[in-house]
């Protein structure tokens, strides 16, 4: 059976869009690399909070920090990447702990990076 001509019908209710990052290596002038994050592109999405219980029972009171996304089915997110949800993000407000693609959609879950305060304090 195949579901994914059901995917274009589930795409109406991506009502948000993810800004995703990549982290790329960058020579440092001492010792080792450091990193950064860069733009990797947009994916229109729904976000959900995380109400499964075998994420609850995996992560345990992390899994107040952390929310779930759904996008297409070939939506180019990988585990490590960053997210933001406001478009005039610079950097990433989540990481990407898991991806699951389905034929129909893509489960992805996101912690915050930090405090989760990437306001600034404003």
């Amino acid at each position: 059976m195949n579901l994914s001509v059901f995917a274009s019908e589930l795409a109406v209710m991506h009502d948000k869009t993810a800004w995703l990052f990549k982290k790329g290596k960058v020579p440092s002038d001492y010792i080792g690399d450091t990193y950064h994050w860069t733009p990797a592109g947009t994916v229109p999405c729904s976000v959900q909070p995380v109400s499964d219980k075998t994420t609850e029972e995996v992560y345990g009171p992390r899994v107040e920090h952390m929310v779930q996304l759904h996008a297409a089915p070939d939506a180019p997110i990988a585990d490590g990447m960053g997210a933001a949800l406001s478009a005039d993000a610079t950097e990433p407000e989540y990481k990407v702990i898991s991806v699951k693609h389905r034929q129909t959609h893509t489960y992805v879950l996101l912690e915050v990076i930090g405090n989760g305060s990437q306001s600034g304090g404003t």
